[in-house]
């Protein structure tokens, strides 16, 4: 949220106050499954999580791969199943919020609603980017795409993160998000990786080539957002 616009002493302490109920969960474990009683929201403070849902002949669709600091199933607040599975991929931290502690935290700071919404939002473009690419990309420039997603969403994160990152999901999870199989993935990393792109040493992916994989991907960089319009706090 301060990422976008500053927050008042007061606003920080209501959101700190709002993660003070944290759990934990093991690489693999469900913090929430599709179709469960949509009660809570989420908020990750450490490790991976992939969002999914579960296709009719069993395959799954990954949604998005959310990272600490992100707010997940912030749907929950509308509709009365969860819509989407939230699965760890790494061991995690994350704490729970209720709908009536969501409430209570907008009425008290009615300012934090253009924050959520300006979250919202931004989550949305991503997605709608993520759907052009899986509708007219290639196998190439899909995973590009999706490598460049995580990179800049991590250098968000973390300000030391440059052109480096490890790679937490496998290959079968990078094509349940990707629309790919896992042996069209490995062999799309190693195109990448021959064509002077990237580089992989393990679970590490280094960028070696960012302008080529954007053009590639036909990637649009988010990172410029106009917060003009989010209220100044009185």
């Amino acid at each position: 949220m301060s990422r976008l616009s500053p927050l008042a002493p007061e606003e920080a302490k209501a959101v700190e106050r709002l993660e003070s109920r944290q759990r934990s969960w093991r690489r693999g474990a469900y913090i929430q499954r599709e179709n469960d009683q949509a009660e809570e929201l989420v908020i990750l403070s450490e490790g991976w999580v992939i969002a999914a849902t579960l296709m009719n002949d069993g395959s799954r669709q990954i949604v998005q791969v959310h990272l600490p600091g992100e707010l997940m199933g912030s749907a929950n607040l509308m509709v009365p199943r969860v819509p989407m599975s939230l699965c760890a991929i790494t061991e995690v931290t994350a704490a729970m919020i209720d709908r009536g502690a969501m409430a209570r935290l907008l009425a008290d700071h009615p300012r934090l609603a253009s924050h959520l919404l300006a979250m919202a939002e931004l989550e949305r473009l991503t997605l709608a980017d993520r759907i052009a690419s899986l509708g007219r990309g290639s196998g190439r420039a899909r995973l590009a795409a999706f490598l460049l997603d995580l990179l800049n969403r991590l250098r968000r994160l973390d300000p030391s993160v440059t052109d480096q990152f490890s790679m937490r999901l496998t290959q079968e999870q990078i094509g349940d998000a990707t629309g790919l199989t896992a042996v069209h993935v490995n062999r799309m990393m190693r195109a990448l990786v021959e064509e002077g792109s990237i580089t992989r040493d393990g679970s590490m992916v280094t960028v070696l080539d960012e302008p080529k994989l954007m053009r590639l991907a036909h990637y649009v960089e988010r990172e410029t957002i106009d917060t003009s319009w989010i209220p100044e706090h009185a």
